[in-house]
Parts: structure tokens; C-alpha cells; sequence
């Protein structure tokens, strides 16, 4: 995801229900072998860990959207009561990169009984990721599922060290701040189904985010731009 988004030279569409602009989108260092075969990954060793602020989200699409790349994000504005997503900081961070970026969040009144919950990356009409993950807090994981990650530097660093089942996440705009105990309870591994697209299928994908980038335009009486498929 972190190549085809450094790779971006006309526009970018985000959709997700839940983003964390400062997620650290590589955790390895670049000469770290290549993930093993899937039946050896439970005892396969842990590469080591190599954070760099250049690879979280935002430092990426503030670098796009400098070199003239538009960037445009559809999150889900969340029903507070029942959980704190923070999308109005996200909002307000992520436009704060460059006015190349503009962000929508959708519905204006808090919905009760739905949700946003695509999650869909789109660059330059012709590359997708689609499925269930968020760009977000708890979302990264490797093969190996560990359980634990108690040395500096962490491969889950802050909120990112994550167990829905102890504490549910909360002042998610720090997210560079522990929620849990590292030394008292192990984190919840993660595993979920992502794919990525190129060619006509990427293209339904950008105008599935197009359609509903100006269906919310019009729903909010936005001034963020009318989108137009090529």
C-alpha cells in the first residue's frame, strides 16, 4: 500500500470507517526478507522493527498532495455514543496537510442504526485495495500473530497494541500513547481479508468512491469539488 500510494501522480480516494492519519503503514526495515509461506509463518522469526515517520499515512499524503496530487478522504462521521472514532480531528488533520487534501465526513445529523463501512484506497483510477481493513489502530498485524510486544521499538507502538476484549480504544487522536499495560496483558492478533485490484476492476472500485463522494457533496451542501470519472 505504501508503494502504490508513493506511486500516485494524479489523485488518491481513501473511503474507511475508521482512519488513523499517523498509522505507520511499513514496520520493517527495508532489507527485512520477505514474509515466509503461510504454513511456516507461525514459527517463522520476527523481522526487526524499523519506524520511520516518513511511512505513516499522513507524511505520505501531505508528500503527494505537494507534488500536486489530490487527495480525497470519505470518513464516516461516528455515532459518539457508542464509540469514539474521532473522525472530526481526522477531518481537521488531514486538511491541515495541504490544500490538495479534502476530507468529507458523512451524514451531517449522527446516525443511530448504520454505519460508512467500505473501506476502499484508490489511486489514479487504476490500482485498488478493497476489503475489511481500515487504515487504523489495531488493524496491522503479521503472520505471526504475536501476543506481545514489550521491547522498544514496538511493532505496535501506542494504541496500535490492541485488546478490544481488556479496553476498547479511546482518545484515539493520541494514538502514539499506550492504552494497555504491555507487561500485563497481551494484545489481540489480528486477521482479516484484503485484496488489491488494477485495470477495469480498480476503475469500478474509483467510481463506486466517485458516486458517493458527490452524493455526500450534495447530501452536505459541501463546497469540497464535484468528482469526474476520466
Amino acid at each position: 500500500m505504501l508503494e502504490v500510494l508513493s506511486a500516485a501522480r494524479h489523485c488518491i480516494f481513501i473511503s474507511d470507517w475508521f482512519l488513523t492519519p499517523r498509522l505507520h503503514l511499513v514496520r520493517e526495515s527495508p532489507s527485512a526478507p520477505a514474509p515466509p509461506a503461510a504454513s511456516a509463518a507461525a514459527s517463522a522469526p520476527l523481522a526487526p522493527v524499523q519506524l520511520s515517520p516518513w511511512n505513516q499515512l499522513d507524511a505520505v499524503l501531505k508528500d503527494r498532495a505537494e507534488h500536486g496530487v489530490g487527495v480525497f478522504v470519505l470518513v464516516w462521521s461516528e455515532t459518539t455514543l457508542a464509540m469514539e472514532l474521532d473522525s472530526r480531528s481526522v477531518e481537521a488533520h488531514l486538511q491541515g496537510l495541504h490544500s490538495n487534501v479534502v476530507v468529507q465526513r458523512h451524514p451531517f445529523m449522527t446516525p443511530v442504526k448504520w454505519s460508512h463501512h467500505q473501506k476502499m484506497l484508490v489511486t489514479d483510477f487504476r490500482v485498488a485495495f478493497v476489503g475489511g481493513l481500515d487504515i487504523a489502530l489495531g488493524r496491522y498485524d503479521v503472520q505471526q500473530h504475536p501476543l506481545s510486544d514489550e521491547l522498544a521499538p514496538h511493532r505496535f507502538p501506542g494504541k496500535d497494541y490492541y485488546n478490544p476484549s481488556v479496553r476498547e480504544l479511546e482518545a484515539v487522536r493520541m494514538a502514539q500513547e499506550d492504552l494497555l499495560d504491555r507487561s500485563l496483558h497481551p494484545r489481540m492478533g489480528w486477521h482479516d481479508v484484503h485484496m488489491v485490484l488494477e485495470g477495469a476492476a480498480a476503475q469500478d472500485v474509483a467510481h463506486t468512491f466517485v458516486q458517493r463522494w458527490n452524493h455526500h457533496r450534495l447530501d452536505l451542501r459541501s463546497n469540497a469539488p464535484l468528482l469526474v470519472p476520466p
